[in-house]
């Protein structure tokens, strides 16, 4: 998989958006043009890198595995990325 910068940036702002102050993410991260698997992989990325605080789970089915995930917030890191981002636009 290649990474994709702009849907990075996309899921980032997808959790800004839709993040309470509390509790975390409710709903599944869902960006127009991008199919499921390739948001996973993003997702996890963007948690591993700091981006995001959240949990990883794998979830084992008859075809594989799934990736879910606990989403608690945007990170300082994640939030300026967004700023930074917002600026060279």
């Amino acid at each position: 998989m290649k990474r994709d910068q702009k849907l990075s940036l996309e899921i980032l702002k997808f959790i800004e958006e839709h993040s309470p102050a509390t509790g975390g993410l409710a709903k599944q991260i869902e960006v127009e043009g991008y199919d499921r698997p390739t948001i996973d992989a993003h997702t996890e990325l963007l948690i591993d890198g700091g981006f995001v605080d959240g949990q990883i789970m794998r979830e084992m089915t008859g075809n594989g595995s799934r990736l879910n995930f606990l989403i608690r917030r945007l990170t300082n890191r994640g939030h300026d990325t967004i700023a930074s981002a917002l600026k060279t636009s």
